[in-house]
């Protein structure tokens, strides 16, 4: 296990909090958490955003008190009236963002630390991003390699780390979102082959294991990697769906659940760009996560969808075999059964199928 320092600012847990035991018990299930007392301090932490939200009749416009100090008292702080933007605005600088101060317990003591947060308002919602991410070095002989870290830039505790390789963005300027290395998945460093087990924010490293690379070729998520094949039922009609008996066509597998607000709002789209595709030469899946019949069937039954559904149950096992933990996800499987892109949304899910359906 290589681990290496990383730098950046993000909040932990602390030991005590107004909880009862049982509700505790429940949340380190419900977390998949073995705690490590010895990284929790005895003492309550500052570490939670407080924010609130309104329309103001005076300027007429709708706005934002934010905690930014941290003190359970927003009698201090001035109102934002933030930034109304389109659903997929990319915010490549941004200036307008708030200082949010927060308790982080590491290396055994209690630290006061400042954490960027930008808020928009998308349509009636407010959006928000924190900006930041984390930087960490590993030497292989001679080289040093630089790895970013993000979470998303929609958390700030890093438990879902992503990372990449630094030469890319340095030589472009742009990160490549299909290079986006997550947990459990692996780079490729050298000659060696890491395995992305996250962050530990008490000790501020980056944990990596690493392995020779190899001599098979593993089914893998990742972009270039073979995706492993799977056998399902049609949740609407019963009948089998093999991808392997889809071989020759491109498949776009989309992970959703009727739970997820963004996997309901991409659903008109996909609609769309379903009727509009060459079936012969593209297919679409859909896995329902963390769902059950019932709810599958009961949204189906007033949301009907034109492609295929599947149930991820405790017979497929569709969401452990892939370890899908963030939703929506999708992956696009070319003819020969690999993975030429994850995660396309919007115009960038458009432009791909029409080039394909085209071809």
């Amino acid at each position: 296990m290589t681990r290496l320092p990383a730098f950046f600012n993000s909040p932990t847990r602390s030991k005590q909090g107004r909880i009862t035991p049982a509700t505790y018990q429940r949340l380190q299930q419900d977390w998949n958490w073995t705690p490590d007392t010895t990284t929790l301090t005895q003492t309550p932490i500052q570490c939670y955003l407080n924010v609130v939200s309104g329309f103001d009749e005076k300027h007429r416009q709708w706005a934002v008190l934010i905690d930014t100090n941290n003190d359970f008292n927003l009698g201090d702080e001035k109102p934002i009236y933030p930034q109304s933007i389109k659903p997929g605005t990319v915010l490549d600088r941004l200036t307008d963002f708030q200082l949010m101060e927060y308790d982080i317990y590491q290396g055994g003591e209690i630290k006061r630390l400042e954490l960027p947060m930008v808020i928009k308002r998308q349509g009636d919602s407010f959006v928000y991003h924190f900006a930041q991410y984390g930087v960490a070095s590993l030497q292989v002989g001679d080289e040093t390699y630089k790895l970013f870290i993000s979470s998303g830039f929609n958390r700030p505790d890093f438990e879902k780390t992503t990372l990449i390789e630094a030469t890319s963005y340095l030589k472009s300027g742009k990160i490549d979102p299909q290079q986006l290395v997550e947990i459990g998945e692996t780079i490729r460093i050298g000659d060696t082959q890491y395995t992305n087990k996250g962050v530990d924010r008490y000790h501020n490293w980056l944990a990596l294991e690493g392995a020779r690379l190899p001599s098979t070729d593993p089914y893998s998520l990742q972009t270039g990697g073979r995706f492993e094949p799977f056998v399902a039922f049609n949740f609407v009609t019963g009948k089998p769906i093999s991808t392997v008996h889809l071989k020759g066509r491109y498949i776009y597998i989309d992970f959703w659940g009727t739970w997820c607000k963004g996997c309901i709002e991409e659903l008109p789209q996909l609609e769309q760009l379903y009727k509009g595709l060459d079936h012969q030469r593209v297919e679409f899946i859909s896995i329902a996560c963390h769902d059950s019949a019932d709810r599958l069937r009961q949204f189906l039954s007033h949301h009907p969808l034109t492609w295929p559904q599947v149930l991820s149950d405790q017979t497929n096992q569709l969401v452990e075999r892939y370890k899908v933990n963030g939703f929506p996800s999708s992956v696009l499987v070319d003819p020969a059964g690999r993975i030429v892109a994850r995660n396309l949304h919007g115009s960038a899910l458009a432009n791909k199928l029409k080039t394909i359906n085209q071809n």
